[in-house]
């Protein structure tokens, strides 16, 4: 029995002198009594600097009180349990390295003299220290992130009862960590449908049961703990371990009401007119397209345009071109059909779709669209319309040829209409310039009235002597468009006032040039402020270049400006009238016409306007 005892000893020394595992024995006091290779090779040391050392050389500062009362305990025998026999701490090489290990601790006691010794086994965890800090540091950043992150992120167990929820996820549910942990996610992420408000099935068990992911962007609502309505954006993903096994959940979501409210406008921007929030002309060819079955028919068009835009557009501006077209879209929307689809399908034409309608009820909400738009008002005007219409019968005709029956049947409809319209237009806006501008029409009745009697002095056909007259009593339809403040102002225009009082007549020739009936005249009301030296405006005309006609009213209008009242001077008398228009003939007028004017027309009669 002996030898296999030495045979044992002796390899036991060898095994411990040679192992990887750094081996120590130290006496009460803590000096090194005998350290291996493996600690003399990893702490740096020599055996007799080690022999000339105590523990607490090695031991890092911050470890000093854990190791302290750990060999305390070993020396009296009270490392009982592996708690209290293992303990891991940190040791300072020669080189200053720090190294992590584990260290084992028994103690031995001499029998000769009871003198106690301590054993000690280390295992290097270093590089297992390093990972685990890593891993620490991964997920406190992971969970900071997911902390602080602005989107909500809840993370479940496999369950689905609650581990962890950031302040966003908090904010949208309404619900604290402190009093949703533990409880399912299910009974605080709560989803509906945006329509009909009800339950959406939860999709997390395709997650939790099956490993799933989900991605989920559709319009639907997060209801909150308080009620609170939230367009949201989710997604979910399993949390498996190493095994593949699902161990949880994390949900990840946010709020995307702005975001859905901009798409809601863009698609509702997309499909209607923004001036008057009817179809525009995209939605109302796809409808077109899409209402064209068989159950639809009859299907019936009605085609509208609004007449006198652009006179108005030139006139009154285009403000007030753009409150006709909305007060012809009010007039519509106010009294179609559920069923019925209206459009703006141009600057002024309007579209009405009318499906299941035969010709005689198509016929009775064309009149009410007439009738309607004409009881309508906006300041002084009353829109007109120029509607046509046509009925598809047979699913076998086309529908773009329907369509293209209506619009004829409008254009046809406009042409007897807009004589009508733009002569009412033009009565409109002389009565417009009449209320604003208290001498208005005196002014232009005398003028035409002077007109005409100088055009019958210089042997003009009756013809020219009426569109003279008619020219004469629109020179100043231009005037509508300034404002009446300027126009009634009893003192002397500044520089700027002025040059806003000039451009009527541009104004004017745009008005009639945009009617044909008045077309002709239109540039006769251009010049009428030019004059004979080439001083005058817009264009600086002088002499035989200035037309014929604008030459005569610039003279007619000048003696009728003279002889009456105006708000900023005094009427002359005839003489003095006279002698002004001596003294600017050759200069502002054409001289041949004041001379027929003085002679022929003022003296000759001893003109007086009854």
């Amino acid at each position: 029995m002996n030898k296999p005892f030495g045979f044992t000893e002796r390899h036991c020394r060898e095994f411990i002198e040679n192992t990887s595992e750094l081996i120590l024995c130290m006496d009460a006091k803590g000096r090194f009594v005998y350290v291996n290779r493996s600690w003399k090779e990893k702490m740096g040391y020599s055996e007799e600097e080690a022999y000339a050392m105590t523990i607490w050389d090695t031991i890092h500062p911050d470890h000093m009180s854990k190791c302290s009362d750990h060999f305390r305990k070993a020396c009296e025998g009270d490392l009982t349990d592996c708690c209290t026999r293992s303990i891991e701490t940190a040791f300072v090489c020669k080189d200053e390295k720090v190294i992590f290990a584990e260290m084992n601790s028994s103690c031995m006691i001499e029998k000769c003299d009871e003198e106690k010794f301590v054993m000690c086994s280390f295992s290097d965890i270093t590089e297992r220290k390093k990972l685990e800090e890593a891993l620490y540091l991964e997920k406190e950043q992971i969970e900071k992130t997911l902390l602080s992150v602005g989107d909500g992120v809840i993370s479940t167990d496999k369950n689905g009862r609650i581990l962890l929820m950031n302040k966003a996820a908090e904010s949208l549910t309404g619900w604290k960590l402190k009093s949703a942990s533990e409880i399912n996610i299910n009974d605080i992420y709560d989803v509906r449908d945006e329509t009909t408000k009800e339950k959406i099935v939860s999709p997390f068990e395709e997650v939790l049961q099956k490993g799933d992911q989900i991605n989920n962007s559709s319009h639907k609502l997060l209801i909150s703990k308080s009620g609170s309505e939230f367009y949201i954006e989710d997604s979910a993903a399993p949390i498996k371990d190493s095994m593949g096994n699902v161990t949880g959940m994390i949900l990840v979501f946010r709020d995307s009401t702005e975001k859905i409210e901009k798409l809601k406008q863009v698609e509702y921007l997309s499909l209607h007119d923004h001036m008057t929030s009817l179809y525009n002309r995209k939605y109302m060819q796809d409808s077109i397209k899409r209402l064209d079955t068989k159950r639809n028919l009859p299907f019936s068009f009605i085609y509208m345009d609004v007449n006198g835009l652009k006179l108005v557009n030139d006139s009154l501006g285009h403000d007030m071109g753009d409150k006709l077209i909305v007060s012809v879209a009010n007039a519509l929307k106010g009294m179609l059909r559920s069923d019925d689809i209206v459009g703006r399908i141009g600057g002024d034409e309007f579209l009405v779709l009318l499906p299941k309608t035969d010709i005689e009820s198509t016929e009775k909400v064309a009149e009410r669209i007439e009738k309607t738009v004409s009881e309508t008002k906006i300041d002084s005007l009353v829109p007109s319309i120029a509607l046509g219409y046509a009925v598809k019968t047979e699913d076998d005709q086309s529908i773009l040829e329907t369509l293209k029956r209506a619009e004829a049947s409008m254009y046809k409809a406009k042409l007897k209409s807009s004589k009508i319209m733009r002569n009412y237009m033009i009565e409109n806006l002389i009565k417009l310039l009449e209320d604003k501008y208290d001498v208005s029409k005196q002014h232009s009745k005398r003028v035409m009235y002077y007109c005409e009697k100088i055009a019958i002095a210089m042997g003009f056909t009756e013809k020219e002597t009426a569109d003279l007259k008619t020219t004469a009593l629109l020179h100043d339809i231009g005037e509508v468009v300034i404002p009446a403040s300027l126009l009634n102002k009893p003192e002397k225009l500044s520089e700027e006032e002025y040059e806003q009082i000039k451009i009527h007549s541009e104004k004017g020739y745009q008005i009639l040039k945009s009617i044909d009936e008045y077309s002709a005249l239109a540039e006769s009301v251009l010049q009428h402020h030019e004059r004979w030296d080439g001083k005058g405006y817009p264009e600086g005309l002088k002499e035989g270049d200035i037309l014929l006609h604008s030459r005569i009213i610039n003279v007619a209008d000048a003696y009728e400006a003279m002889t009456s009242e105006r708000p900023y001077k005094k009427a002359m008398t005839q003489k003095e009238a006279l002698d002004e228009l001596k003294k600017c003939r050759g200069e502002q007028f054409d001289p041949e016409i004041v001379n027929i004017f003085i002679e022929k027309v003022l003296l000759k009669n001893s003109l007086d306007l009854q």
